[in-house]
């Protein structure tokens, strides 16, 4: 839960990537389908963080239901994966670095 002036705001769920670099490499980020169950607060808010904690995409949960899904097959799971394929412009970038 995400809270400002002692009043809940929202929530907030992070997942971290291992793309190797600072930005994300691809047109397209992934979110797994399991996670709409996130999209019911008004005021939800996707983050994913690189490795290393340094940068950062964020985007307003509700901006990704309306995405297509997609089937991506994956280490994890072989078949029946699917992810909502959110266009990476829909998505904020954050230097973390220039917080501190």
């Amino acid at each position: 839960m995400l809270s400002k002036d002692g009043k809940e705001f929202g929530y907030a769920e992070v997942e971290v990537r291992d793309w190797g670099m600072e930005f994300c490499p691809y047109d397209t980020i992934h979110i797994a389908q399991r996670k709409e169950k996130l999209f019911a607060h008004p005021r939800t808010t996707m983050y994913v963080v690189t490795r290393d904690l340094t940068h950062a995409y964020w985007i307003r949960a509700d901006k990704i239901k309306d995405c297509p899904l997609i089937e991506v097959p994956n280490t994890a799971v072989a078949r029946d994966e699917y992810f909502y394929d959110v266009p990476k412009k829909l998505w904020k970038f954050v230097d973390l670095r220039e917080i501190f």
